[in-house]
């Protein structure tokens, strides 16, 4: 199977990013909207496509690997208003205090890997492996020194995908450690990939 990868994705595939993306990260986010076709509504309206790579076998979407930076991010942050118009005022508002925590912030050197979404059909072929070697390479062209992902704990695959692309797992301390233990979702392993070594070859 021939891929081809694309910043960004198609407009007509913003539905099934928005599938995959809530197939793939929606229980992460259930203590905030229980309701699974709401949560993939709210991250449809939240969806800005300039922040992700997207790979491609002829028109058809594979999977998308979104990613943060300092100007935006794949799913942009939820609002009260696109909560309340999609759940109501008091689950939205509920919402919108939930969600406060899942809030990450970078650095203008950094860039953070929300996660690699892919098509269930297409797993097994390749294309997680080839949408985190991509990012990896924009990074580095964009010149950033490092690449970040917060893995749920619940997903030791994926942790190990990064593992096996040398990226290291970074502690944390004190506040963090203890908030992540009070609420389970919130729970995950963030590692590091140093692109300092890239900008030297």
């Amino acid at each position: 199977m021939k891929i081809r990868y694309t910043i960004g994705y198609n407009a007509r595939d913003a539905k099934l990013v928005s599938i995959l993306y809530n197939e793939s990260f929606g229980q992460k986010f259930r203590l905030a909207i229980r309701n699974h076709e709401k949560r993939r509504e709210v991250v449809h309206r939240l969806l800005n496509p300039r922040f992700c790579i997207a790979a491609y076998s002829g028109e058809h979407l594979l999977g998308v690997a979104g990613f943060q930076n300092a100007y935006g991010t794949l799913v942009e942050k939820a609002t009260f208003r696109v909560l309340y118009q999609v759940l109501g005022f008091w689950s939205g508002l509920w919402a919108t205090f939930i969600l406060l925590f899942y809030n990450r912030y970078t650095q203008y050197d950094e860039l953070l890997l929300d996660g690699i979404a892919n098509d269930p059909q297409c797993r097994g072929q390749g294309v997680g492996r080839g949408l985190l070697q991509e990012v990896l390479r924009y990074a580095r062209d964009n010149n950033y020194e490092r690449v970040l992902v917060d893995v749920p704990d619940m997903t030791e695959k994926a942790k190990g995908l990064y593992l096996k692309h040398n990226f290291v797992i970074e502690p944390e301390r004190g506040f963090v450690v203890w908030f992540k233990k009070q609420f389970r979702y919130l729970k995950s392993t963030r590692l590091v990939f140093d692109l300092k070594k890239w900008h030297k070859r």
